[in-house]
């Protein structure tokens, strides 16, 4: 438990100083360099990242897996794996920097690919050698790893921007970051575990094997990475840079706010696989309070977001991005979709319903870049923006509908659930007046104080209307802290 307890407080420690300089870092380079400049960044770090969904194919979360179970077997899975990326990251180069011509992008654009393109590789080979600390349950490096990278490329992408350096500078700091990053994890696990991978152990049928056992992790790694790429991809391809920039902007908000449902439900996902086996009754009952609670989260961060459109995107990234405010308004409509299909994916993958969550996301793919292909050359940036956020709804009422299965199964329809359709209804209520409120004082008190205002309110008129209490707070803290 103390393993567990110290592991976790390292590496949520590094995730939090992780995005607070990645947004300042973000900002900061927004305000900077514009917003054409900024989708031509965007656009390459997506480009690359599509490519890069090849070289991963989940063999890093088997690799954690296998590692924690055949720890004799560690230097023979770290061998294969790395030799096979190094083989396919080469493979996936090539055909990067071959589409980039058939496409016929400007130099500038080619160059920001290509050093996007290492950065991808280096990150994926710096990941396969944390996966072996993770099997054996020691997050610490990886903990410092993730402070190293951020803390140097904000330093010298920021020496970059003061220097008025070109653009693809910014992609070279993250080079150097992932180069430090990748000889830290390498020079440690040699260091310390005397683990250091040899090419001579690479096996065709080891790899073949691992490939098989990762057919599942790879397909939701593939979907996952076109379904948050494409879009960017397809609006560069069919719009103009800028509108990549101001899309970008927006967007930024709702993936920088996915990290509250990951880290709340990655605590409770264990409670969810044991009482699928266990106890349905309380498997039922720990879901309703897990939907609950991420629509009391995020609500207020929706409607108080969508209130404030204007200020927060004018005061964070300045008038050039002041056509950023409504796709801003439109995606922060999805997010709370976004926060309770987590927690439906999340669920339904504690079931054994994995192919399920493939298949849906496989659809959201497909319907995505098919009506991106449709409406981006009739509304750009707005019509990504509302694309983005259909398929966020689709996506979570398809998921719905066999999380419903299961609870018809185990005990009732989800619709007969009073208390937790009550709980929704006095979310709504609260979210509500909130939102009446900031709507009527946005110009009244400065927005960051309102922000914090208008949330403390919330939560007052939650507890006036019992929709919480201070003792299911605390319970359920220690709850998520235990686990």
């Amino acid at each position: 438990m103390k393993t567990v307890t110290k592991n976790t407080t390292y590496l949520m420690c590094a995730f939090v100083i992780q995005k607070i300089l990645t947004f300042l870092y973000f900002i900061l380079i927004t305000r900077s360099i514009g917003n054409i400049n900024l989708g031509k960044y965007i656009f390459a770090l997506s480009f690359a990242a599509i490519f890069s969904i090849f070289i991963d194919l989940g063999l890093n979360q088997v690799l954690v897996k296998e590692v924690a179970k055949y720890k004799e077997k560690i230097i023979i899975y770290l061998s294969n794996i790395f030799v096979f990326k190094i083989l396919v990251s080469s493979v996936c180069f090539l055909l990067m920097i071959l589409v980039a011509n058939l496409l016929n992008y400007s130099l500038e654009i080619k160059i920001l690919i290509y050093c996007a393109g290492a950065v991808t590789i280096l990150d994926s080979l710096t990941a396969t050698f944390y996966a072996i600390w993770r099997g054996l349950q020691n997050l610490k490096y990886e903990a410092i790893g993730i402070i190293i990278f951020q803390v140097t490329v904000f330093i010298f992408g920021a020496i970059a921007i003061l220097l008025k350096l070109p653009l693809f500078v910014l992609i070279l700091s993250l080079i150097l970051g992932g180069v430090l990053n990748f000889l830290f994890v390498f020079f440690t696990l040699s260091k310390n575990a005397f683990i250091v991978p040899k090419i001579a152990l690479f096996d065709k049928k080891i790899i073949f094997l691992l490939l098989k056992i990762t057919i599942p992790f790879s397909l939701i790694l593939i979907f996952s990475r076109i379904l948050n790429y494409s879009d960017v991809v397809l609006l560069k391809n069919l719009a103009d840079d800028k509108s990549v920039g101001l899309y970008s902007v927006a967007s930024k908000f709702v993936v920088a706010l996915q990290f509250i449902p990951t880290t709340f439900l990655a605590a409770l996902y264990p409670a969810f696989s044991n009482y699928f086996v266990s106890s349905k009754k309380l498997l039922v009952s720990i879901f309703e309070k897990a939907f609950t609670y991420l629509i009391f989260i995020s609500l207020p961060i929706s409607v108080i977001s969508i209130m404030l459109a204007d200020k927060i995107i004018l005061g964070i990234f300045g008038l050039e991005f002041v056509n950023s405010i409504i796709p801003f308004k439109i995606l922060m409509v999805g997010l709370p979709f976004i926060f309770l299909n987590t927690t439906n994916v999340t669920f339904l993958t504690a079931c054994n319903k994995q192919v399920i969550n493939t298949v849906i996301l496989g659809i959201g793919v497909v319907a995505s870049i098919i009506l991106n292909i449709i409406f981006i050359p009739l509304h750009s940036y707005i019509g990504v923006s509302y694309i983005a956020t259909i398929t966020f709804i689709a996506m979570f009422f398809m998921t719905l509908f066999w999380v419903n299965k299961i609870f018809s199964e185990s005990i009732e329809s989800i619709w007969k659930c009073e208390r937790l359709i009550k709980n929704i209804g006095k979310a709504f209520f609260a979210a509500t007046v909130i939102g009446l409120v900031t709507f009527y004082l946005k110009e009244i008190i400065f927005w960051p104080l309102l922000i914090v205002l208008s949330l403390f309110f919330y939560l007052l008129i939650l507890f006036l209307i019992k929709g919480i209490t201070v003792d299911e707070i605390k319970m359920s803290w220690g709850k998520i802290i235990k686990k």
